[in-house]
């Protein structure tokens, strides 16, 4: 006899003794005898088949439990970023769809419903925000699960260097001959995308 199911002999009654799985097993086949227990007992055979009905009992869940992910900035809107897959353990075919519920309060980022393709929804400045969470629902219509997408914008060469004066007046000692090489001043400026190349142009000033 199944583990799953049982048969009274004197009742026929046939029953679960555990609560049935769908995805486990589609079905069961029994086979029952019966006889008239006489000195020659006479005995008949029924085969019984007990489906099991499926049931949304399957939470639906991305193919990965989080996601991190790089988007280069300034690019236009509609730039592909992450396309997120899920499922579910029902046999049944499920609707699911995806939403962005949380870590978009400044509408940078759409996901289609249907096939979770995240996109852009504006070009993307990497010095205004470097990173971003995001929380994506994944719903069958009952049940539903929440998965945190993590994405980092890649830096751009878009932000020119700048001293921070436009004009630099500085006196200095006259200087022995001898001595060469010394300095005399620096000049700096924000430096926001890393280390830039300073040259030098010089011109004489006559007395």
């Amino acid at each position: 006899m199944f583990k799953n199911i049982d048969f009274n002999v004197w009742s026929g009654a046939v029953r679960t003794v555990v609560a049935l799985d769908r995805e486990a097993a589609r079905g069961y086949w029994l086979s029952i005898m019966v006889s008239d227990g006489g000195a020659a007992p006479l005995t008949d055979t029924c085969h019984v088949f007990v489906e099991v009905e499926d049931v949304n009992d399957h939470m639906p869940q991305t193919e990965e439990p989080a996601y991190h992910t790089y988007v280069a900035e300034n690019l236009p809107p509609d730039t592909s970023v992450i396309a997120l897959r899920a499922s579910d353990g029902d046999l049944a075919p499920s609707n699911i769809s995806f939403a962005i519920t949380k870590g978009n309060q400044l509408a940078r980022f759409k996901i289609h419903p249907q096939t979770g393709a995240l996109t852009t929804l504006v070009p993307l400045d990497r010095e205004e925000q470097a990173e971003y969470e995001l929380w994506v629902r994944v719903s069958d219509g009952q049940l539903s699960s929440v998965t945190p997408v993590f994405i980092t914008v890649s830096d751009g060469n878009d932000n020119p260097p700048e001293f921070l004066e436009p004009l630099y007046r500085v006196t200095v000692p006259a200087r022995s001959k001898t001595k060469k090489w010394e300095a005399l001043f620096r000049v700096s400026g924000p430096l926001p995308e890393g280390l830039h190349a300073l040259y030098l142009s010089s011109q004489t000033v006559s007395k």
